[in-house]
């Protein structure tokens, strides 16, 4: 049994990628539903993460894909082909583990080269297609090193290679950069983007890390219990939330009580401190005036102004955080707080807390949903170490 060969820089012609699909797949561990019905689509070529907080199921999902975990129910494809069924060493399909699997008895070659080994591809067409994926991953001169004599980086590079040395059309990866420190992590992902982008792959990503996913993926399927509360490109998610744990989960958020004032045609009002303003709903809801909703608003979008226009909230400054190039100002309008983020050079930003400002943003910024969201969803996006998601008074 033969290979093509990887020839480094060169080798985005010998790879091309496959679509991967979903149908109703399901996954139970008695009364835990840690995939519930999931469907998707993830296109040749496309880099798709799958975020979400611990227990959400995306790493049961991408171990079903990949035939580790054996579903309850729903099909899985490659391309036009069903694999539900086959052995994870049949579906052709690259996977790089968190803790990346090395033999720790094995030299970065022999690491690289064993699923061509037991492939059975020969010894000559196995040292070629080792020194190309090396090559591939910046890691020529290492061949005879073991995993204890490479830095975490290096032996994620490894894992890497050896996923990519058979060439598969698929590449999962079960949160592979967790290990790594920030910076080390930041410039594996980069490395990943790269290869993804000249090799033309699929590639499915799990992390909980929000920014690695805005950062890297093409789309972003964030899950919440075992479902898929929303999928789509990572800006679409982060300005156009479907639910309020949408909007909670990425980055920092300002999540209000509200109360819907007016319905007028397109547009729909609601209640922010002793003012009305414009929000938008996601598509589909049909709000009715006088019903309770929460309003979620980025710290980002909120600017302060010297006068008290008619569009603006007016609040006392509590805290002032510098934190270098941006400052975050924390202001209770009545019995809610705002979260204010900032340029540092920004004149506006220069306020002491005690002194009145004014809050203003323009009216696509607020967002308005009628669902309330679940219990803990302050905390579902604190599990990867970022800021807090929501600031106010609200449980």
């Amino acid at each position: 049994m033969g290979t093509e060969q990887i020839t480094g820089r060169k080798a985005a012609s010998n790879f091309s990628g496959a679509s991967v699909r979903v149908e109703g797949l399901s996954k139970n561990y008695g009364d835990i539903h840690a995939v519930d019905n999931v469907s998707l689509t993830v296109e040749p070529g496309e880099f798709v993460s799958l975020l979400g907080p611990s227990g959400s199921g995306k790493t049961t999902l991408l171990m079903a894909i990949a035939g580790f975990e054996k579903p309850d129910s729903g099909e899985v494809y490659v391309g036009d082909k069903r694999i539900t069924g086959l052995p994870t060493h049949k579906r052709n399909l690259g996977v790089v583990f968190q803790r990346y699997a090395l033999f720790p008895n094995m030299t970065v070659a022999d690491n690289i080269g064993y699923p061509l080994k037991v492939r059975g591809v020969s010894r000559s067409e196995r040292a070629k297609a080792i020194a190309d994926a090396m090559d591939l991953v910046d890691l020529t001169g290492l061949a005879h090193r073991r995993p204890a004599a490479l830095s975490g980086g290096q032996q994620q590079r490894v894992a890497l290679a050896r996923a990519l040395v058979y060439r598969p059309p698929i590449v999962l990866f079960d949160e592979p950069l967790g290990a790594l420190d920030r910076k080390l992590r930041e410039q594996v992902q980069l490395e990943i983007r790269r290869l993804h982008q000249e090799l033309g792959l699929t590639m499915i990503f799990v992390t909980h890390d929000q920014e690695e996913a805005l950062v890297m993926s093409d789309r972003v399927a964030l899950l919440r219990d075992g479902r898929i509360e929303q999928f789509g490109p990572g800006h679409e998610l982060y300005d156009a939330p479907a639910t309020e744990f949408v909007a909670g989960f990425l980055g920092r958020t300002n999540i209000l009580d509200s109360t819907v004032t007016s319905v007028a045609g397109a547009e729909t009002q609601v209640a922010l401190g002793d003012r009305r303003f414009p929000a938008l709903f996601p598509a589909g809801v049909r709000p009715e005036a006088g019903q309770k909703c929460r309003v979620a608003l980025r710290p980002e979008a909120i600017r302060l102004c010297r006068d008290d226009l008619p569009a603006s909230l007016s609040g006392q400054v509590v805290e002032v955080v510098f934190s270098g190039p941006t400052t975050t100002v924390r202001a209770r309008v009545g019995d809610q707080e705002f979260m204010v983020q900032g340029l540092s050079s920004d004149p506006a930003m220069r306020v002491r807390e005690g002194a009145t400002v004014h809050l203003e943003w323009d009216p696509a910024a607020l967002r308005a949903f009628t669902s309330p969201g679940p219990a803990g969803t302050r905390t579902a996006a604190t599990a990867n170490n970022s800021q807090p998601v929501m600031e106010g008074i609200h449980p």
